[in-house]
């Protein structure tokens, strides 16, 4: 792991690596050097973080490191420059903006993400992490919170934020529902966003929908399902059926044009996957979910990192009155297990700036006798009887 200097804040320093005059002459120089000139460009910066300071502390002060460790606060710092500046512990999620992952920093440290940990383990792996500084000297230019998604430069050892690039957990109850926060303005909200984790943060997750589906899907789809499908589990038959009506299978549509009713293969550049009868597009769907829980499918990797990078949906910009919403679509990185939203993020380009998806999957195996959280494993929904 890189290295990086512990300061502790408003007076004594304690430098671990290095030497005083190193850090002034160079970290110092470079961090002024680079203060107008930083940008998104993947040559402008080193690694893309997540804070995990702050989550307890809405705004820093001063006096907020009293008695606290610096996991839970975000600290404020003077360098040797007498510049105050704000430190917060963070883990990598990217080498750079539009998702790589090659041995980032952290990635041999435990994850404070895991689920099923308790708050003091969450606790202490955090500050098992290393500390950033903010690179400009004032809060109100780099405001930190648990859960910011930032840009990250390293000089002589150290780290430097240098932007913020969402937000993803807001303070102060600027929520847009249950769990759900204010997203950014503008045009394109979601430009160039990573999220960590895979839940879309501003848009709530619901379990209440009342799922019909049209008249197709009810005379046609459903019966073909039941028949091709009658030795599977209740489970792959729901699954297969949810995403029938996701795809908007109907006349006209890409899914019903080609017997492909969950449009596996039919991508947003326009490349479409067809099938001789609705039977064979059925299989196929069933084929591709079982390969999916059975991991051996290459775009869902079960135990490993997954990230998505950043995406601009030409669909999604060709069909504005269907979509509703910017081409410019999130990315987001996240350890692969098989959860449900996990899944959606990456079967389906449209889900990843939407919770939609996922709450139409939870909501019509409720209506069918199942509860699923956005947890469940495909690999265990797909034995469901």
């Amino acid at each position: 792991m890189s290295k990086f200097i512990n300061i502790t804040p408003f007076g004594a320093y304690d430098f671990l690596s290095g030497n005083p005059k190193m850090f002034k002459d160079v970290v110092m120089s470079e961090a002024h050097d680079s203060t107008e000139n930083i940008s998104y460009s993947t040559k402008s910066i080193d690694y893309i973080a997540i804070i995990l300071s702050g989550n307890s502390v809405a705004t820093p002060t001063e006096n907020s490191v009293a008695n606290q460790g610096m996991f839970n606060t975000i600290t404020k710092v003077k360098f040797e420059d007498e510049v105050p500046r704000f430190a917060a512990k963070i883990r990598f999620i990217s080498n750079d903006l539009f998702g790589g992952h090659q041995s980032l920093p952290t990635d041999n440290l435990p994850s404070p993400f895991d689920s099923g940990i308790s708050e003091a383990e969450k606790q202490r792996r955090i500050t098992l992490h290393p500390t950033a500084y903010t690179l400009f000297p004032t809060f109100e230019q780099n405001p930190l919170f648990f859960g910011t998604t930032v840009s990250v430069i390293t000089k002589a050892d150290t780290f430097f934020i240098t932007r913020n690039i969402t937000s993803p957990f807001l303070p102060g109850g600027q929520a847009g529902g249950a769990g759900t926060q204010v997203p950014p303005g503008g045009p394109h909200p979601y430009k160039d966003m990573m999220i960590q984790g895979a839940k879309f943060p501003y848009d709530p997750i619901k379990s209440n929908l009342k799922v019909k589906g049209n008249v197709h899907i009810r005379t046609k789809l459903i019966p073909a399902v039941n028949r091709v499908l009658a030795s599977e589990t209740k489970g792959m038959r729901l699954l297969c059926i949810v995403h029938a009506i996701k795809e908007g299978y109907k006349p006209g549509s890409r899914s019903y044009r080609h017997n492909n009713p969950g449009n596996v293969g039919n991508t947003d550049s326009g490349k479409n996957k067809g099938f001789p009868t609705l039977d064979d597009g059925i299989l196929h769907l069933r084929n591709y979910i079982r390969q999916v829980a059975e991991g051996k499918k290459r775009a869902y990797p079960l135990g490993k990192q997954k990230t998505i990078k950043p995406y601009f949906s030409q669909e999604v910009a060709d069909n504005q009155k269907t979509y509703k919403k910017s081409p410019y679509l999130p990315g987001y990185t996240f350890l692969y297990t098989g959860q449900i939203n996990q899944y959606v993020k990456i079967y389906a380009t449209g889900s990843r700036a939407g919770n939609s998806y996922l709450s139409l999957i939870i909501s019509y195996f409720k209506q069918n006798g199942f509860t699923l959280s956005q947890e469940s494993k495909i690999q265990d929904i797909i034995k469901l009887n």
